[in-house]
Parts: structure tokens; C-alpha cells; sequence
């Protein structure tokens, strides 16, 4: 493979030698950030072809009929707008049965995508130096600036960045970056997305910088009292001779005050990167936790006879982390459990375009609901989740790949492997490694090579490689025995010891059954469900917090995603079922979508001891979709409901999931009996009661002692629509988004839990509609018109701002009901 000046940059970004550190108590004290450069957003106005299309490419290309769009964008969440060639119907949301990935991408369609974007740049900007950074581009990326190729990014889940700076022109002529993607074949067991569906941006430099992703941030020693806080900054000399500059590293508070400053007196070779190792301290520090997520802010400037030539912004946490083999995680010396859920880069309705306010609501909605740490499956996430994850306080795992040499799908990663995977892992680890979210680098999901000679070998390599760009943080695998057998007998689990032994924290995939053992026999190992299925929720999390050795688990799924369709529903096995469709989604996460919760969620509220201690629900006496829903990673088919038409006299099982010692059930004000809800019962306890109107309603107790109850009623007939936006105020930026619940009610205002009404939308104003969803696994709607069905009475409307400040008016209707409006303020 040809080696590109990208891959020369990179090379000497991180081959600054450290140490490696291995025993049986891991430590990792560091102090972690994101950079924030001087990079400008470069999301708006460029133009978009789908389809193959010849000399493209080219800078003189007429590109004037071409569709504009904004960036993130994924060409496959929108409408087809196609004719089957079989039935002739017109097929006009993102779903085609005979989609190419099929069941995989969730029946979206992939295929080949042009953008192109032009853009001036000033004659006083001749002596800078220009780069472009692409933080994901799915997939199989070309990039041309004024006709030149750039190069090929073939994975789709990795940052990339170009030098422009040889290629550019300055002044009134205007300059062209063209992208080539092309999502095609079979590459993803899950819905992907298709198109430049990250941030990108420009950035120009004076000749003398810091690298992009150049600032490395850590801490040999961490304590209350004070921190040692180590800077190693490589910076670039684009000029023809040695330059004398004064390096200036000043660290500020959470609340902005100058906390330490250090200045370096140095000189830097011409056109060769130069790394400067700074160490400062930090006095009484605020440490960096879940629950108290404090932030710091690092300022690098790099000056020139009192002249500032550069400024670089990175804001960072401290905090410590060690892991050991009999008493489990601490943070900041503090014992803590992970509380996890894994996760795919997906949005729901808006496909896998990673706008910044969607990427910090998947992390509002997780930690809302108990959540401290999150597996990115199985790939490296967006800056903007990342981001979140630092500001709000949720833990990562970083996830390089699905696949190395044995893939899963003819066209996947492993087709690139060989030629990309250290690039690759360098772009994961280099980009991320300052946030002080992320705890462990996994360098793999489920690896087919985990018992055999070459996988071994790479293991070691690759985890080799992550340590020379970073050797704070240990290295991780989510691994299961070659035969995906779960719970897997000893003897066949025990193949994996010599690849487990290239890690520093071992991943259990669906192997809780082998902890005891294991402990046994290893007893320097550390472990943890890195997957689990959420039928097994109770089991896995009571071994989680009765073993000090265990420091946690991660449910799949935390949220729903596209593709992969049906797993939560069908046996991987089921027999009866060929194509899947009109299924489009997994339909296993505690959360839809949309981010509706799901009935699982609350039985996890009562495993992690949550502020909800107390639900009910009732079995569906019809299944929900067809098929008899045995599949592991599903959830008991129940509703949150108590209107059942036709249902009358019929016994309807009533589970009640509950943090109290027992639980008592009435029907319209008569006792049903009252239950034990303890570890013995697994926290639940199930009445078969004859259905009648009215309420039913359970009393949770603390010994004899009433403490709250719940209840659910039977709802009247359709009545009104409900707008509930989760911001009154958005940014005018043409990227924030406000994201309304819609809910459908009755005249007493109950949410009606089996309504399907057709809702329309108005939006007017500084706002245009973004996204419509539900969390109906089944619905092949547009995610892009202006109306949505309902799905347990609820459906969902994304507004997306304008640049423009003002009103952004909103009007929900539907034939028969009440309509509602809101208003959404726009500000810069």
C-alpha cells in the first residue's frame, strides 16, 4: 500500500516511545481531554449526486444541478422515491425489500455518493498551511482537492485528515474538495448509514503549529492534594529553517481561573515534527467521575517576539483509574461498578448522521436512567459522542473493529485489514486519547481468531501498537469461544487463555458462567461481561455486584438501532422466518428509536437502584409481531397498559417490577393479593387478574410500612395531541436540534397506549423538520415527510434551526383530535 504524507504525519505524532507497564494491579492515573483546535466548521453548502457519474472529480465539473445539503448527512435514511420493478408500486421512504445488505442495513440502500464544495480563502492566508479533517465517512472514501487525489479512507468509522496547503488557490478563485463515497455490497451486520455523516473541518495554521491531534495530555501521579499534569505537544516547522519560539502551556479551572502556566523557550527543525514535553502541577485538583464531571482547560500558544502564532484549546479531566484482580475497578481510589450499555453509532430517525445535540441526547437519556459507562460496538464513535461523554460524565470503552482477517460478510473490514489496521488503530487512539471519558482501548468484538495461532500474534501487535500511542489506559477485546456458543463448557473456553493473555482486562462475551471458575484458575485476571443479553439481566448483574472481582457489564443493547433486524424479537435459528422485512430495526435496547423507554429499562431501574422503584405491566395477550419472541436479547412482551377492548372477563397476566419488599395489587379498589418482590423472586412478582375497566393500581412495602404506588388505567378514546419539546431554546447554527415527543390523549389527559393516529406537522419559522420516528421496529414509513403514525401513542418530530434568530412555530394535527402547538426560540 502506498505510504501518503498522511500516514508520514502520523507516524511521527506517535512515535514518541513510552514505556510499557503490565501486572497484576493495573494502573492508570492520567488526565484526559479533547483538543479543541482552531478548526472552522466546514458542515455547510455542499452539493450532492447520488450515483455512480463520470469526471466528478474534476475541478471544471458542472456541479450546478446538483441537490446542496448540510453536513452530517447519511444519503441512506432518505426517501427512495423509486418504482419496483416487481410490483410496480412506488416505494417512497428509505426501505426496499430487495435492498442488496437486506436484513443487515435494516433494507436502507447504500451505493455510491458524490459531494462537492466550494470555497474561497483569502490572499492573506498564501502563507498558511490548510487542512481538512473528515471525522467519519461511511465508506470507502476518495478525496480530490482541485482535481488532485488526496488518497483513500476506506473504513468508516476513523477519522482522516489532509494537508491541503500544496493544492490551494487564494483570492477571487475559488477552490473545489470533492469526496467520492462508496457504500457498497455486504459490509456491516448493522445499519451503517451512507455519506459524509460526521463534522468535518478546515483548519489553517500558521506555518508553525501544533499537529493536528497533537497535544498529549497525562498524569504520572494523581492525588487530592495535587496533580502532576505531563503535556508532550508536537509541533510542526513548515518553514525552510530553524525558528526560534517561545512555548507558552497555561491550564485553567472548571470555573475558567488560571490554575498554572509554564513557559519554554525552544527552537524547531524545519519540516520535521518536533515533540516538547511539559510538566506542570495542579494544586487541590477536581477530579473527573460520572458524578462529578469537572473539566479543565488546557491553552498551548506558540508565540514569536510577543507574536502569537498559534493557540490550541484542549479540555480535559483529572482523574485515576486501577483495576485489580480480587477487589475490582476504583476511580479516583473510590470502588466502582459499570453499570453499562452498549452501543451503535446510530440516531434513530435521522440515520447515522452525528449531529452534536443527538450525540449528547443519547448520552443525556442513558445517564438518566442509571447508566455509567458505555461500549462503543464496534467501532470508534463520533468526536461529538465522545465530547458528551466528557461533559455529562459517562465512562467509554473505544472500540477499533468488528473484524480483523475473518470477517463476517464478503465485502466488511477484513477486505482492508492487512493493509489498514494500524493506520486505523493509530487514527482511534491519536484523535481520542485526551478524553477523560474513555478507560480501555478494545481492539476487537467477537474475533473469529481468537484461539488460533495468527490471531494470537496480532493481538499482541495491535495491543503493542495501542501502548506506544498510549500507555494509560489498559487494552480490552470483547471475546467468545470460536463456536459462539454461550456459556460455553470450561474446556472449550479455556482455547481463548493465550489471547486473553495479550489484554490487560479480559471482555466476556456472554460468558458470565465462566467467572467462578476462571477466578479459580487465574486469579491475576480481570474480568467483565463486555456483552450480555438483557434475558439474563438478573443473573449476570447479582454475579456482577456478589464478586469484587468483577467490575461490570454491558447490556446489549442500550438503545435500538437499524439492521440487524429482529434480534430482540426472533431465535437466531427461528426457523419460519426467510427475509426479515418489513422489519427494520433490532428491537433490543432499553430505549427505542426514539429514545422512548422501554419496558426493560425500568426492570433495570430496579437492578441499579434507581429513582423508579416501582412499575407495572401487563402481558400482551396477542403477540406484538408475529412469532413466538424467544430471542435472548428481547424482553417479555408486555405493555404499559390497562385498556384491553374486547378483553373483557379474560385473565391478563400483570407483572410488577419493584425495589421494595413486597408488593400489593388492586383492581378497582379490591385486593389482589400481596408478594414478595425480593432477590428470591428476582424482584418481580405476576398476578393472572380478569380484565375489567378501570385502574389497577400496586402499593409497593417496606416491612409493613407503605411507601408509593403505581398505577394504570383504562383510557378513554383519542382526544388531543401533546407536543413535549426537550429544549424551549436551539442554537441558529443550521445544526442544534429540538427534539419533541408527541403523545396522543384522552379528554383526562392520559397518554393512550395503543393509539396509531396519523399525526401532521407544520413547522414554520427559523426551523425546518429534521426528522419524524417511532419506535414501531416494523414501520417502513419516511423518517422524512411531514406526518407519523403513532406507535403506543407516541411518535416523534426533530426540528432542526436555521442560521436565522427567531421563532421556530410548531403545529401538530390529526383528523378528529385537538391539535397543539409550541414555539422554539433560535439564538446565535
Amino acid at each position: 500500500m502506498e505510504i501518503n504524507r498522511i500516514q508520514i504525519i502520523v507516524k511521527n505524532i506517535i512515535m514518541n516511545k513510552i514505556s510499557l507497564f503490565i501486572s497484576v494491579l493495573l494502573i492508570t492515573n492520567s488526565i484526559f481531554g479533547q483538543t479543541v483546535t482552531r478548526d472552522s466548521l466546514f458542515n455547510f453548502d455542499w452539493r450532492f449526486h447520488k450515483g455512480t457519474i463520470n469526471d466528478a472529480e474534476k475541478k471544471e465539473f458542472k456541479d450546478g444541478d446538483w441537490r446542496l445539503v448540510d453536513l452530517p448527512h447519511d444519503w441512506s435514511i432518505e426517501d427512495l422515491n423509486i418504482t419496483d420493478t416487481t410490483s410496480k408500486r412506488i416505494i417512497s421512504g428509505p426501505f426496499d425489500s430487495k435492498a442488496i445488505a437486506g436484513k443487515n442495513s435494516g433494507f436502507t440502500v447504500g451505493g455510491t455518493g458524490w459531494y462537492r464544495k466550494h470555497f474561497n480563502l483569502p490572499q492573506k492566508d498564501t502563507a498558511k498551511v490548510v487542512y481538512i479533517v473528515f471525522d467519519g465517512v461511511y465508506m470507502n472514501a476518495d478525496v480530490w482537492i482541485n482535481g488532485y487525489h488526496l488518497g483513500n479512507h476506506p473504513y468508516g468509522y476513523t477519522a482522516f485528515w489532509y494537508d491541503l496547503t500544496k493544492h490551494l488557490f487564494y483570492g477571487e478563485k475559488d477552490n473545489v474538495i470533492v469526496v467520492e463515497v462508496k457504500n457498497e455490497g455486504i459490509n456491516s451486520r448493522w445499519y451503517s448509514g451512507s455519506g459524509i455523516y460526521r463534522n468535518v473541518t478546515l483548519s489553517i495554521e500558521d506555518k508553525i503549529h501544533a499537529a493536528p491531534w497533537g497535544i498529549f495530555v497525562s498524569t504520572p501521579i494523581i492525588d487530592r492534594v495535587s496533580s502532576k499534569v505531563q503535556v508532550v505537544s508536537t509541533l510542526n516547522n513548515c518553514t525552510s529553517s530553524w525558528q526560534a519560539i517561545k512555548y507558552i502551556v497555561r491550564i485553567f479551572s472548571p470555573d475558567n481561573a488560571l490554575v498554572t502556566q509554564k513557559e519554554i523557550t525552544t527552537r524547531l527543525n524545519q519540516y520535521i515534527a518536533s515533540n516538547i514535553k511539559t510538566e506542570l502541577k495542579v494544586d487541590n485538583p477536581k477530579l473527573w467521575s460520572p458524578e462529578t464531571p469537572n473539566l479543565y482547560k488546557l491553552v498551548c500558544s506558540i508565540k514569536q517576539e510577543d507574536k502569537e502564532l498559534d493557540r490550541t484549546e484542549t479540555q480535559f479531566g483529572i482523574r485515576s483509574i486501577t483495576f485489580d484482580a480480587e477487589k475490582g475497578m476504583f476511580l479516583n481510589g473510590n470502588s466502582i461498578k459499570l453499570k453499562g450499555g452498549s452501543m451503535h453509532a446510530n440516531n434513530g430517525p435521522l440515520g447515522a448522521a452525528a449531529y452534536n445535540r443527538a450525540e449528547e441526547r443519547r448520552v443525556e437519556i442513558m445517564k438518566s436512567r442509571g447508566f455509567n459507562a458505555v461500549r462503543c460496538g464496534h467501532n470508534p464513535p463520533s468526536t461529538a459522542f465522545l465530547n458528551a461523554c466528557d461533559r455529562l460524565g459517562l465512562l467509554v470503552i473505544d472500540e477499533s473493529f468488528d473484524v480483523w482477517t475473518m470477517g463476517w460478510l464478503p465485502d466488511d473490514y477484513h477486505v482492508y485489514f492487512n493493509d489498514w489496521w494500524k493506520f486505523d488503530t493509530k487514527s482511534m487512539v491519536t484523535r481520542d486519547r485526551n478524553h477523560p471519558s474513555i478507560f480501555a482501548w478494545s481492539i476487537g468484538n467477537q474475533l473469529r481468531e481468537n484461539s488460533d495461532s495468527i490471531g494470537i500474534a496480532l493481538a499482541y501487535e495491535m495491543a503493542t501498537l495501542v501502548k506506544t500511542v498510549d500507555n494509560t489506559r489498559p487494552v480490552t477485546a470483547n471475546i467468545i469461544v470460536p463456536q459462539m456458543k454461550r456459556n460455553a463448557a470450561a474446556e472449550l473456553w479455556y482455547k481463548c487463555d493465550p489471547f486473553f493473555a495479550a489484554l490487560d482486562i479480559c471482555g466476556y462475551s456472554y460468558q458470565s458462567g465462566n467467572y467462578a471458575n476462571d477466578h479459580t484458575r487465574l486469579p491475576d485476571r480481570i474480568m467483565y461481561s463486555s456483552e450480555i443479553d438483557p434475558r439474563n439481566s438478573f443473573d449476570n448483574w447479582m454475579k456482577t455486584v456478589d464478586n469484587e472481582y468483577i467490575i461490570g457489564n454491558f447490556e446489549w443493547t442500550a438503545m435500538d438501532f437499524m439492521g440487524e433486524v429482529s434480534l430482540g424479537w426472533y431465535a437466531m435459528a427461528e426457523p419460519k422466518i426467510k427475509t426479515m422485512w418489513p422489519w427494520m430495526s433490532t428491537y433490543s435496547g432499553d430505549f427505542d428509536l426514539c429514545g422512548f423507554r422501554r419496558p426493560r429499562s425500568y426492570y433495570r431501574d430496579i437492578l441499579f437502584k434507581n429513582d423508579t422503584k416501582l412499575s407495572e405491566f401487563v402481558y400482551s395477550p396477542v403477540p406484538s409481531f408475529d412469532g413466538d419472541n424467544t430471542s435472548r436479547w428481547g424482553w417479555d412482551d408486555v405493555k404499559k397498559s390497562w385498556t384491553w377492548p374486547g378483553y373483557e372477563g379474560k385473565p391478563l397476566q400483570v407483572v410488577v417490577y419493584s425495589a421494595y419488599d413486597s408488593v400489593e395489587l388492586h383492581l378497582n379498589g379490591k385486593s389482589l393479593g400481596k408478594k414478595q418482590t425480593n432477590r428470591s423472586t428476582e424482584f418481580k412478582a405476576i398476578w393472572s387478574v380478569p380484565y375489567e375497566k378501570g385502574s389497577l393500581v400496586v402499593t409497593g412495602f417496606m416491612g409493613n410500612n407503605k411507601t408509593e404506588t403505581c398505577e394504570l388505567i383504562t383510557t378513554g378514546k383519542p382526544y388531543k395531541i401533546m407536543l413535549k419539546p426537550d429544549r424551549n431554546t436551539i442554537t441558529a447554527n443550521k445544526q442544534d436540534l429540538c427534539f419533541v415527543t408527541v403523545e396522543i390523549l384522552d379528554k383526562n389527559g392520559n397518554l393512550i397506549p395503543n393509539a396509531e393516529n396519523v399525526v401532521k406537522f407544520n413547522v414554520k419559522g427559523t426551523g425546518k423538520i429534521a426528522a419524524v420516528g417511532n419506535g414501531n421496529p416494523v414501520s417502513i414509513e419516511s423518517f422524512q415527510q411531514p406526518f407519523r403514525k403513532a406507535y403506543e401513542g407516541k411518535c416523534l418530530l426533530i426540528v432542526k434551526s436555521t442560521e436565522m434568530e427567531g421563532t421556530i412555530e410548531v403545529i401538530a394535527e390529526s383528523i378528529g383530535l385537538l391539535s397543539d402547538k409550541l414555539k422554539i426560540r433560535t439564538i446565535k
